[in-house]
């Protein structure tokens, strides 16, 4: 009798373990599904006074999470869950440092794009200083990888101070793979120099075989504080841009209304295409969103603006899609509403 309770007492407890791990025990797979949105009021001060005006500009996120097997049959019926793998995650990059480095300087450029374009548009003064080129990743079978890091800031090269990106492929321009060039690097405090033994591209030409990004420093007339511990990537650009001008113009461009977006900024105040556009429209419209800017399709391989659309018609949102190429055009926008 008692070997019998004994048995049954193991049989549940090994059932109810096995029932945790279905539903908690992660798994090498990873699911990406909507996310949320966050007024962007919270984020950023100019001058340390918070944003006061009626309605809100707010960013949206997706939220990437390791998956249990529950997560992963139920991503199978949920329309906008996605499974990826850890690569996928990585979305290239060569490893989770990478990935994460890349994360971090993506989102603080998307800051100073937004910073510098507001500021412009609001006729206040901002100047960017270049600094020299960050390494963010190298590519496959790079030999800089053995000298260089991630976070590395090439300031010159053969001796010639970078003035832009431009500069560097000019030099490249005279090489052939195969070759040296000399870099100076500054690593946290430190300047190094060092040579690297340039690769070739699938067009036969040289190359360093990094992947890079411009630093940069900002110089503003106010000064701007972001408070966005926690986020990363550059699709934040758009919103930030407008709450920024918002909070320099207080010219209540948001007519009372809840408003959010997504799209990168450069400095000309472009809007770019991002990842997860499906997936932040639900977002936006589970938050009661009424209007979302979404990057315009401009490029054959675009596609935001048309995933857009359709996701908004399979939710039968009543939120109003805005598709937008440039800052410019969605302040334009704002302002001609009634």
């Amino acid at each position: 009798m008692k070997a019998k309770r004994l048995k049954k007492i193991v049989s549940m407890l090994v059932f109810l373990i096995l029932l945790l791990a279905f539903f908690f025990y992660p798994v090498n797979r990873y699911v990406e599904k909507p996310g949320g949105i966050v007024d962007l009021s919270t984020l950023v001060k100019i001058n340390n006074h918070k944003d006061k005006e009626k309605g809100s500009f707010s960013l949206t996120y997706v939220t990437f999470q390791q998956a249990s097997c529950y997560q992963l049959l139920r991503a199978h019926f949920e329309p906008y869950w996605d499974v990826m793998s850890y690569e996928q995650v990585l979305g290239g990059s060569t490893n989770q440092e990478s990935y994460d480095f890349l994360q971090n300087y993506y989102f603080e450029n998307a800051q100073q794009m937004a910073v510098y374009n507001a500021f412009k548009a609001a006729n206040e003064k901002a100047t960017i200083q270049f600094n020299g080129l960050y390494v963010l990743d190298f590519v496959d079978g790079s030999k800089a990888k053995k000298q260089l890091k991630v976070g590395d800031i090439i300031t010159h090269v053969n001796g010639q101070k970078l003035e832009n990106s431009l500069t560097l492929f000019q030099v490249l321009k005279n090489e052939k793979p195969g070759n040296q060039l000399k870099l100076t690097v500054k690593r946290g405090n430190k300047t190094l120099t060092m040579d690297i033994t340039l690769m070739r591209d699938a067009q036969n030409q040289a190359k360093l075989g990094i992947i890079i990004g411009s630093a940069i420093d900002l110089k503003t007339s106010q000064k701007v504080a972001f408070d966005a511990e926690g986020f990363g990537g550059p699709s934040a650009g758009l919103m930030f841009t407008l709450e920024i001008y918002e909070q320099l113009t207080k010219e209540n461009i948001r007519h009372g209304q809840k408003i959010a977006g997504t799209g990168t900024m450069d400095e000309l105040g472009n809007v770019g295409q991002i990842g997860g556009i499906d997936k932040k429209i639900v977002s936006a419209d589970k938050a009661g969103v009424e209007l979302f800017f979404v990057p315009k399709d401009q490029q054959k391989e675009d596609d935001n603006e048309k995933i857009a659309k359709k996701v908004a018609k399979q939710i039968h949102t009543k939120m109003k899609i805005v598709p937008v190429a440039t800052f410019n055009e969605a302040l334009t926008y704002l302002k001609n509403q009634k």
